[in-house]
């Protein structure tokens, strides 16, 4: 009787480390799983957005841009769409802490990138998404340091290679942008041909055996970009107003990339009331500044010091 207690109780005991692995082993494959599919989401978002990649230190794709035809477009929206179901079905799972919080993040990064491309659209009204793209797409690489610049010129060539193919997506796809944006890219347009010239100039000397492929590359980049100045000028502007997203996508965007519990109604009020309490201060404050002023100016500059001296100290601090 003793012996067969003895048995059953390691039998018990068995059964409970058997259950116990069982559901070890089962949060493992859920994490494991989950963990995959956070890659595919991430590579997805990295390859689909070249320089935004790059600016989070990932080079994987430093030598394009994004592609924004329409095909490719179609493509991600669909891509996203998926990852948004399977996303979805670890919501109610058993996943860990941190894998909960990375759930999160990725469902916003999916949710935020597919109202972006199917309902807001901004690569429609927005020139200077594609001017940005050239110019930072470059500059990144360059301040970087994941590798030596005889690294990274390589993909600094193959990036200024495909900028014509970039601005061409751009034409093709504004139709009517926002004037705003259409004032804020021709200004990026002025400051990327000195910068790519620059370019051109600091590593033709650093590697003069590559001069004439990047001068090429440039030439053509430079080319395209003042086309794309002219295209600007001449394409019929939409409305004033026409750069704003739109009530529904903003409170969207408050939810699900900024995790915030008011819609912007609530937005605009907290404004509003940081902005009478601002302006009260400074109204206090120069009411005081007032009463205590004296009449003779705080600041003075010694009658020894003139102009020029001025302008020599400003210019040595610069």
């Amino acid at each position: 009787m003793y012996i067969g207690g003895i048995v059953k109780k390691h039998v018990f005991t068995l059964v409970i480390l058997f259950v116990t692995a069982s559901m070890a082993l089962g949060q493992s494959k859920l994490e494991t799983n989950f963990s995959k599919l956070a890659d595919e989401v991430l590579q997805n978002l990295q390859s689909f957005y070249p320089v935004r990649a790059t600016a989070k230190g990932i080079h994987d794709y430093d030598y394009r841009f994004t592609d924004y035809s329409s095909k490719s477009i179609k493509n991600e929206i669909s891509k996203l769409k998926k990852f948004e179901t399977r996303l979805y079905k670890y919501q109610k799972s058993g996943l860990s802490d941190e894998s909960r919080i990375n759930l999160k993040l990725l469902k916003s990064n999916v949710d935020v990138a597919l109202v972006e491309l199917s309902k807001i659209k901004i690569y429609k009204k927005n020139p200077y998404l594609y001017i940005d793209d050239a110019v930072n797409g470059i500059y990144l690489i360059l301040i970087s340091d994941y590798a030596p610049m005889e690294t990274r010129v390589q993909n600094i060539i193959a990036r200024m290679k495909t900028v014509p193919d970039l601005l061409n997506q751009g034409k093709k796809n504004l139709k009517t942008p926002a004037p705003i944006f259409i004032e804020a890219a021709l200004g990026m347009i002025d400051t990327g041909v000195d910068f790519y010239r620059e370019v051109q100039k600091e590593l033709s000397e650093q590697f003069p055996g590559l001069a004439p492929e990047l001068g090429t590359a440039i030439d053509r980049a430079v080319s395209s970009m003042l086309e794309f100045k002219h295209f600007l000028k001449t394409v019929a502007p939409g409305e004033p107003q026409s750069f704003a997203i739109g009530k529904t996508n903003y409170n969207y965007l408050l939810e699900h990339q900024y995790f915030l519990g008011f819609d912007s109604d609530s937005l605009l009020k907290i404004g509003e009331n940081l902005l009478a309490q601002t302006k009260k201060q400074y109204a206090d404050f120069k009411a005081k500044l007032d009463s205590t002023n004296a009449g003779v100016d705080s600041v003075f500059v010694l009658d020894c010091i003139g102009k020029e001296d001025i302008l020599a100290y400003y210019n040595w601090e610069v």
